[in-house]
């Protein structure tokens, strides 16, 4: 993504906040998913450059598209952090 100067001026003056997720596939033997149609990923959430969450997420249902799996990640990290309880 690339940014005009006025959105970096912006940015800057704003302190912008960037939520990023990144879920890798790491289902067995280099498959999408299982026979049983599940999957398991690795999922890192930053803030910006910090990390904030990082862990698997087991048994997501592809065909359920990405809110089930977004759902799925924000269950692991509720369970995960004692802050959000």
């Amino acid at each position: 993504m690339v940014f005009s100067e006025a959105d970096q001026s912006a940015a800057s003056a704003w302190s912008l906040r960037v939520l990023i997720l990144t879920a890798h596939n790491i289902t067995e033997g280099d498959r999408l998913e299982r026979a049983d149609g599940t999957s398991r990923y690795d999922v890192l959430v930053r803030l910006n450059e910090r990390v904030i969450w990082h862990g698997p997420i087991n048994n997501h249902v592809r065909s359920r598209g990405a809110a089930a799996l977004i759902a799925l990640i924000a269950e692991a990290m509720n369970d995960n952090c004692p802050a959000s309880r």
